[in-house]
């Protein structure tokens, strides 16, 4: 009995044998030297575990435990039973009113660090937060703020529920809006934001409607996150509130700040697993941001935005900490405008979830790795019989082979140069998972240049290192085009992508996949089948009649292959360039 192997291609035996172990980098940072300032707005860590439900390990005492404006109180934060602790940030608020402003001041102690004023007109830092060592007891000063809570100036209230005048009629005429997707119903909308001028109050007013029980509207000067300008509504067991906040340049936070423009508030919890709020603004909004992503030894500087001025509209949506009306980051990237919203107007506008410089990345990466690279290397592995005419010395084969894939390679290359522009030339991504996505396509690009460096030191096909140089090529071309549909696929679980999008892209991916292995199985087994019948006869004529037969069949199965490629190709490259 004898043993018998199925033919394989090199790229399957590659895709059976090769375990490709992907490890996703997370950006982790640590602050020994204190809490970013930016967290004394909320108080809430954001180390990633949830919040413990035993009995705290610290006690919080005052002495007094009862003040007057003005005074000074002494607050003590010990660990129990001596237990040490590390991070910890202090903050006084009021209990009703105005809860968003950080009141009082604290005398920083040794061993501390202050120095955060979060809000404005602070004559002491506001916020205290943890040194480089563990301590087992905080002593501060704080000192009451010098007016007395029935004093405070009036707080416009939050109202639980739908506006009693509700902002009716169509987009575009009645009112103006941006929508997502474009041109939905403005009742069915994935992502809505209404707005509309009121003359007579000279204020704007402003509606916005997404998915999940937190809704986040940002106003920018461009395309990019980065000096913005947010707006922040949160619902459910956590709590009820509307934030302003400001989005620094190049740092992935958001520095929350007091509401008190914000009038006219409305917010509401709908069946449908979506939040609705509604509140209005005065044309000019002053916030104030720090220079020093980390502390800051001075006041915040102040930054103003002029909502008269046209404004590309972000939607950012999700859900907030369990029991918390504190924000996550949210993991789907966010709507953003197909351009600058003149809020003055009653124009309908449309945004998209990807960035135009995403898009033409995908589009170039998608035509150079699953049409181009895989046609080309397939035409000179299996199909190189139908081309065999001569131009220039060089079989059409060969020329249309080393066409493929130089383009392909430009194609990548420009590819890579669209998302480094994206992200300002930084290896940096907002979304850490998208990192090792990244490190695997600048992997694949890298070895089309060794592709391209070994081509052209391609020995004579006399010369005794002919047979290795080809070993060596199939290798790293298989090598790139396994990593390649390894890295598309991988696009279908980045949680920065929309849903909708990652589900159709896995669509298209598997059956691209499966469609290209069934041809890396079948043409194998067809030239294998005709080769043993060329070997089993001596009759030239019936060899003849073989290889007439085998042209046909493969002429047929080049057919099938580059149509069903253009399909499928052509399907998946629209819905990135419209979605």
């Amino acid at each position: 009995m004898s043993n018998s192997r199925l033919p394989m291609s090199p790229e399957l035996q590659m895709l059976l044998s090769a375990v490709v172990l992907l490890s996703g980098v997370h950006l982790s940072a640590a602050f020994p030297d204190g809490a970013p300032n930016h967290r004394c707005s909320n108080l809430v860590p954001m180390h990633g575990f949830q919040p413990q439900t035993s009995a705290p390990p610290y006690e919080l005492t005052f002495s007094p435990d009862r003040y007057s404006p003005g005074q000074t109180v002494q607050v003590t934060l010990r660990g129990t039973s001596g237990q040490s602790f590390l991070g910890f940030a202090l903050a006084a608020r009021r209990v009703s009113g105005d809860t968003e402003e950080l009141v009082g001041g604290f005398e920083v102690p040794t061993g501390a660090v202050g120095g955060f004023w979060y809000s404005q007109n602070a004559s002491l830092p506001n916020c205290l937060t943890h040194g480089g060592l563990p301590q087992s007891e905080i002593t501060a000063r704080w000192t009451a703020p010098p007016r007395s809570s029935s004093e405070d100036p009036p707080f416009p209230p939050l109202t639980i529920g739908e506006s009693p005048n509700p902002l009716e009629g169509a987009c575009g005429t009645e009112f103006g809006c941006v929508r997502s997707p474009a041109l939905c119903d403005t009742a069915n909308c994935e992502i809505l934001v209404k707005f509309l001028y009121l003359e007579a109050e000279n204020r704007l007013r402003l509606l916005v409607h997404a998915v999940g029980n937190f809704v986040s509207l940002g106003l920018s000067d461009d395309d990019k996150m980065g000096d913005d300008l947010t707006l922040t509504c949160t619902g459910g067991q956590g709590g009820y509130s509307m934030q302003l906040g400001y989005n620094p340049k190049y740092r992935r936070l958001n520095e929350r700040h007091r509401w008190t423009p914000m009038q006219n508030k409305y917010i509401e919890l709908l069946d449908t697993g979506r939040i609705r709020c509604e509140f209005t603004l005065p044309w000019t909004v002053n916030i104030s941001t720090y220079l020093n992503p980390r502390q800051s030894s001075e006041p915040p500087v102040l930054r103003s935005f002029d909502l008269r001025t046209p404004r590309y509209v972000f939607v950012a949506y999700g859900n907030t900490y369990r029991d918390s009306s504190s924000v996550q980051q949210h993991t789907e990237m966010p709507a953003i405008s197909t351009s600058q919203v003149n809020l003055q107007s009653r124009d309908g506008y449309s945004a998209h979830r990807i960035s135009g410089l995403r898009r033409a990345h995908g589009s170039l990466m998608l035509t150079a790795w699953q049409f181009l690279m895989p046609l080309g290397a397939n035409l000179a592995l299996f199909y190189r019989c139908l081309f065999m005419k001569t131009y220039g010395n060089v079989q059409l084969w060969f020329h249309l082979h080393r066409g493929f894939m130089v383009t392909g390679f430009c194609a990548s290359l420009i590819g890579v140069l669209l998302i480094f522009a994206e992200f300002d030339w930084k290896w940096r991504s907002m979304y850490s998972n998208t990192q090792s996505h990244g490190a695997m396509g600048l992997t694949i690009v890298c070895l089309t240049v060794v592709q391209i460096l070994m081509g052209a030191l391609r020995p004579d096909k006399d010369s005794p290192k002919r047979p290795w140089f080809k070993i060596a090529h199939q290798i790293v071309a298989y090598t790139a085009l396994s990593l390649a549909d390894t890295t598309i696929i991988t696009i279908g679980f980045l949680s920065s992508l929309p849903q909708s999008y990652r589900i159709s892209h896995l669509v298209y991916a598997f059956t691209w996949l499966g469609f290209h292995l069934v041809f890396q199985i079948v043409v194998p087994i067809v030239l294998a089948r005709f080769g043993s019948k060329a070997q089993a006869t001596d009759s030239s004529e019936e060899k003849d009649s073989i290889e007439t037969a085998k042209f046909r069949l493969l002429r047929l199965l080049f057919g099938v292959y580059l149509a069903g490629m253009l399909i499928i190709f052509l399907t998946w490259l629209v819905t990135i360039v419209v979605f």
